[in-house]
Protein backbone atom coordinates (compact mmCIF):
# COMPACT_ATOMS: atom_id res chain seq x y z
CA UNK A 1 0.00 0.00 0.00
CA UNK A 2 1.39 3.26 -0.74
CA UNK A 3 2.45 5.68 1.75
CA UNK A 4 -0.84 8.86 1.69
CA UNK A 5 1.00 12.08 -0.33
CA UNK A 6 0.08 15.84 1.00
CA UNK A 7 -2.74 17.05 -1.31
CA UNK A 8 -3.30 20.29 0.11
CA UNK A 9 -1.41 23.38 0.96
CA UNK A 10 -2.35 26.87 2.11
CA UNK A 11 -2.15 30.35 0.59
CA UNK A 12 -2.14 32.94 3.74
CA UNK A 13 -1.81 36.65 3.12
CA UNK A 14 -1.48 39.11 6.77
CA UNK A 15 -4.38 40.95 7.70
CA UNK A 16 -2.22 43.85 8.33
CA UNK A 17 0.58 44.63 7.43
CA UNK A 18 2.30 48.58 6.96
CA UNK A 19 4.79 47.24 3.65
CA UNK A 20 3.87 44.58 0.70
CA UNK A 21 4.70 40.91 2.35
CA UNK A 22 4.50 38.62 -0.17
CA UNK A 23 1.77 34.81 0.35
CA UNK A 24 3.19 32.72 2.42
CA UNK A 25 1.89 29.03 1.46
CA UNK A 26 2.11 26.56 4.44
CA UNK A 27 1.39 22.43 3.77
CA UNK A 28 -1.92 21.07 5.62
CA UNK A 29 -0.22 17.83 7.30
CA UNK A 30 3.21 17.87 8.42
CA UNK A 31 3.50 14.33 9.13
CA UNK A 32 3.29 13.83 5.64
CA UNK A 33 6.26 15.85 4.75
CA UNK A 34 8.85 13.26 3.95
CA UNK A 35 12.21 15.33 1.93
CA UNK A 36 15.39 15.43 1.86
CA UNK A 37 17.55 14.36 4.94
CA UNK A 38 20.39 13.23 3.33
CA UNK A 39 22.89 13.64 -0.03
CA UNK A 40 24.62 16.44 -0.99
CA UNK A 41 22.38 18.95 -2.85
CA UNK A 42 22.40 22.04 -5.02
CA UNK A 43 19.15 23.66 -4.35
CA UNK A 44 17.35 25.64 -7.38
CA UNK A 45 18.72 29.57 -6.70
CA UNK A 46 15.14 30.60 -6.18
CA UNK A 47 14.74 28.30 -3.08
CA UNK A 48 18.82 29.21 -1.41
CA UNK A 49 20.38 32.18 -3.35
CA UNK A 50 23.68 31.49 -1.58
CA UNK A 51 26.23 29.34 -4.03
CA UNK A 52 27.48 26.39 -3.46
CA UNK A 53 26.00 22.67 -2.24
CA UNK A 54 24.62 21.68 0.90
CA UNK A 55 24.83 17.79 2.73
CA UNK A 56 21.36 17.70 4.06
CA UNK A 57 22.10 15.02 6.48
CA UNK A 58 24.02 17.65 8.37
CA UNK A 59 21.27 19.56 10.95
CA UNK A 60 23.00 22.97 10.13
CA UNK A 61 23.20 23.30 6.14
CA UNK A 62 19.23 21.80 6.66
CA UNK A 63 18.53 25.14 9.19
CA UNK A 64 20.34 27.06 6.27
CA UNK A 65 18.15 25.43 3.59
CA UNK A 66 15.00 25.81 5.41
CA UNK A 67 15.53 29.14 6.90
CA UNK A 68 15.85 30.47 2.96
CA UNK A 69 12.59 28.06 1.02
CA UNK A 70 9.91 28.13 3.55
CA UNK A 71 9.33 31.60 2.23
CA UNK A 72 9.72 30.31 -1.22
CA UNK A 73 8.19 27.29 -1.38
CA UNK A 74 4.70 27.23 -2.40
CA UNK A 75 3.31 23.33 -4.29
CA UNK A 76 2.93 20.37 -2.38
CA UNK A 77 5.26 18.89 -4.58
CA UNK A 78 7.75 21.30 -3.69
CA UNK A 79 7.01 20.94 0.03
CA UNK A 80 7.05 16.99 -0.40
CA UNK A 81 10.27 17.28 -2.38
CA UNK A 82 12.56 19.41 -0.44
CA UNK A 83 10.98 19.32 3.52
CA UNK A 84 10.87 16.83 5.93
CA UNK A 85 8.05 17.30 9.36
CA UNK A 86 10.11 15.81 11.62
CA UNK A 87 13.53 17.91 10.78
CA UNK A 88 11.22 20.80 10.65
CA UNK A 89 9.90 20.42 14.17
CA UNK A 90 13.26 19.88 15.34
CA UNK A 91 14.67 22.86 13.78
CA UNK A 92 11.81 25.21 14.30
CA UNK A 93 13.17 27.57 16.93
CA UNK A 94 16.16 28.30 15.11
CA UNK A 95 15.21 28.48 11.90
CA UNK A 96 15.99 32.27 10.55
CA UNK A 97 12.72 33.53 9.19
CA UNK A 98 10.63 36.35 8.60
CA UNK A 99 8.08 37.02 11.34
CA UNK A 100 5.17 36.61 9.03
CA UNK A 101 6.00 33.54 7.83
CA UNK A 102 6.77 32.21 10.91
CA UNK A 103 2.85 33.15 12.25
CA UNK A 104 1.79 32.05 9.55
CA UNK A 105 3.13 28.92 10.07
CA UNK A 106 1.80 28.72 13.71
CA UNK A 107 -1.30 29.40 12.89
CA UNK A 108 -1.81 26.44 10.76
CA UNK A 109 0.34 24.11 13.21
CA UNK A 110 -0.34 25.72 16.81
CA UNK A 111 2.09 22.57 18.29
CA UNK A 112 5.24 24.67 16.25
CA UNK A 113 4.80 27.63 19.25
CA UNK A 114 6.73 27.04 22.10
CA UNK A 115 4.72 28.00 24.85
CA UNK A 116 5.31 31.88 26.02
CA UNK A 117 3.96 34.07 28.51
CA UNK A 118 3.37 36.31 25.68
CA UNK A 119 0.81 33.97 24.20
CA UNK A 120 -2.88 35.45 25.67
CA UNK A 121 -5.66 33.47 26.53
CA UNK A 122 -7.43 34.03 23.29
CA UNK A 123 -4.20 32.56 21.44
CA UNK A 124 -4.49 29.93 23.90
CA UNK A 125 -7.62 29.01 23.05
CA UNK A 126 -7.77 29.44 19.80
CA UNK A 127 -5.04 27.13 19.63
CA UNK A 128 -6.94 24.40 21.87
CA UNK A 129 -9.90 24.42 19.47
CA UNK A 130 -8.03 24.26 16.83
CA UNK A 131 -6.52 21.29 17.60
CA UNK A 132 -9.94 19.12 18.63
CA UNK A 133 -11.13 20.45 15.16
CA UNK A 134 -7.83 19.12 13.63
CA UNK A 135 -8.39 15.52 15.48
CA UNK A 136 -11.90 15.31 14.08
CA UNK A 137 -10.91 15.64 10.44
CA UNK A 138 -11.44 19.44 9.72
CA UNK A 139 -9.53 21.29 7.49
CA UNK A 140 -9.46 25.10 7.18
CA UNK A 141 -10.73 26.51 4.06
CA UNK A 142 -10.79 29.24 1.64
CA UNK A 143 -12.11 32.99 3.21
CA UNK A 144 -11.16 31.93 6.61
CA UNK A 145 -9.39 34.68 9.16
CA UNK A 146 -7.00 33.22 11.21
CA UNK A 147 -5.58 35.64 14.05
CA UNK A 148 -2.92 37.49 12.24
CA UNK A 149 -3.59 35.54 8.44
CA UNK A 150 -6.03 35.40 5.86
CA UNK A 151 -6.64 32.21 4.52
CA UNK A 152 -7.15 33.29 0.74
CA UNK A 153 -6.89 29.65 -0.96
CA UNK A 154 -6.59 26.27 -0.55
CA UNK A 155 -4.77 23.90 -3.27
CA UNK A 156 -6.26 20.23 -3.60
CA UNK A 157 -5.03 17.62 -6.11
CA UNK A 158 -8.29 16.06 -4.88
CA UNK A 159 -11.60 18.47 -4.31
CA UNK A 160 -13.15 14.65 -3.57
CA UNK A 161 -11.71 14.11 -0.47
CA UNK A 162 -13.25 17.48 0.84
CA UNK A 163 -14.62 16.85 4.12
CA UNK A 164 -18.56 17.13 4.36
CA UNK A 165 -20.11 19.04 7.25
CA UNK A 166 -23.42 16.84 8.71
CA UNK A 167 -25.16 16.73 12.09
CA UNK A 168 -23.56 13.86 13.67
CA UNK A 169 -19.93 16.19 12.93
CA UNK A 170 -20.85 18.69 13.80
CA UNK A 171 -21.92 17.41 17.37
CA UNK A 172 -18.46 15.27 17.73
CA UNK A 173 -16.90 18.77 16.96
CA UNK A 174 -18.89 20.15 19.58
CA UNK A 175 -17.87 17.34 22.16
CA UNK A 176 -14.20 17.08 21.33
CA UNK A 177 -14.04 21.44 22.22
CA UNK A 178 -15.88 20.98 25.39
CA UNK A 179 -13.51 18.06 26.07
CA UNK A 180 -10.85 20.09 25.17
CA UNK A 181 -11.50 23.06 26.99
CA UNK A 182 -12.23 21.30 30.41
CA UNK A 183 -9.27 19.53 30.27
CA UNK A 184 -7.73 22.75 30.14
CA UNK A 185 -9.73 23.71 33.84
CA UNK A 186 -11.61 25.97 31.60
CA UNK A 187 -15.20 26.33 32.48
CA UNK A 188 -17.24 25.54 29.42
CA UNK A 189 -20.99 25.16 28.17
CA UNK A 190 -23.15 24.11 25.28
CA UNK A 191 -25.43 27.10 24.99
CA UNK A 192 -27.29 26.61 21.78
CA UNK A 193 -27.73 22.73 20.37
CA UNK A 194 -29.05 22.55 17.31
CA UNK A 195 -28.40 19.73 15.15
CA UNK A 196 -26.45 22.40 12.19
CA UNK A 197 -25.43 24.75 14.62
CA UNK A 198 -23.55 24.45 18.28
CA UNK A 199 -22.41 27.33 20.58
CA UNK A 200 -20.15 26.53 23.12
CA UNK A 201 -19.53 29.80 26.08
CA UNK A 202 -16.31 29.68 27.38
CA UNK A 203 -14.50 31.11 30.46
CA UNK A 204 -10.76 32.05 30.33
CA UNK A 205 -8.95 34.12 32.55
CA UNK A 206 -12.55 35.99 33.46
CA UNK A 207 -12.77 36.32 29.94
CA UNK A 208 -16.03 34.91 28.06
CA UNK A 209 -15.50 33.84 24.22
CA UNK A 210 -18.17 32.20 22.38
CA UNK A 211 -17.10 29.01 20.07
CA UNK A 212 -19.27 29.49 16.94
CA UNK A 213 -19.65 25.76 15.30
CA UNK A 214 -21.66 25.92 12.07
CA UNK A 215 -22.86 24.41 8.76
CA UNK A 216 -20.98 26.91 5.83
CA UNK A 217 -23.35 27.46 3.45
CA UNK A 218 -21.13 26.63 0.61
CA UNK A 219 -22.35 23.75 -1.67
CA UNK A 220 -19.79 21.39 -0.04
CA UNK A 221 -20.86 22.19 3.18
CA UNK A 222 -17.94 22.40 5.53
CA UNK A 223 -17.79 23.46 8.87
CA UNK A 224 -17.70 27.46 10.31
CA UNK A 225 -15.73 28.53 13.57
CA UNK A 226 -15.94 31.57 14.92
CA UNK A 227 -14.61 33.41 18.14
CA UNK A 228 -17.01 35.72 19.57
CA UNK A 229 -16.55 38.03 22.11
CA UNK A 230 -19.49 38.38 24.70
CA UNK A 231 -20.45 40.18 27.75
CA UNK A 232 -20.30 38.85 31.40
CA UNK A 233 -22.79 35.92 32.15
CA UNK A 234 -26.31 37.14 33.44
CA UNK A 235 -26.86 35.67 36.85
CA UNK A 236 -30.09 34.66 35.75
CA UNK A 237 -29.45 32.00 33.48
CA UNK A 238 -25.53 31.51 33.20
CA UNK A 239 -26.01 32.54 29.49
CA UNK A 240 -23.15 35.15 28.25
CA UNK A 241 -24.79 38.09 26.75
CA UNK A 242 -23.34 38.97 22.86
CA UNK A 243 -21.47 41.64 22.13
CA UNK A 244 -22.41 43.23 18.14
CA UNK A 245 -19.18 42.67 17.09
CA UNK A 246 -17.64 39.25 15.45
CA UNK A 247 -14.08 38.78 15.49
CA UNK A 248 -12.08 35.76 14.60
CA UNK A 249 -13.41 33.89 12.00
CA UNK A 250 -12.63 30.78 10.20
CA UNK A 251 -14.22 28.77 7.81
CA UNK A 252 -12.87 24.80 8.33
Amino acid sequence: MRAPTLRSVYRLRPSWSRRYEPDVFVPVDLGLLTGLTEGVVDPPVHLFWQPGTLDLAIDEDRRRFYSSALARLATAEQFSTWVDGESLRSLWPVLAIRSSVRRAWECIHPDLRQASAADGPRRRMHDTVLAAIADGGFVLSEGSTLLDHAVIARADADEGEAFVCDAAALSGAAHAVLRACRGEQWTAKLVSDLDLDKQIAVVIDRQVVVVHLAQHPRPDGGLRLTFSDVGESTAETGIPRRREHTDRVLDV
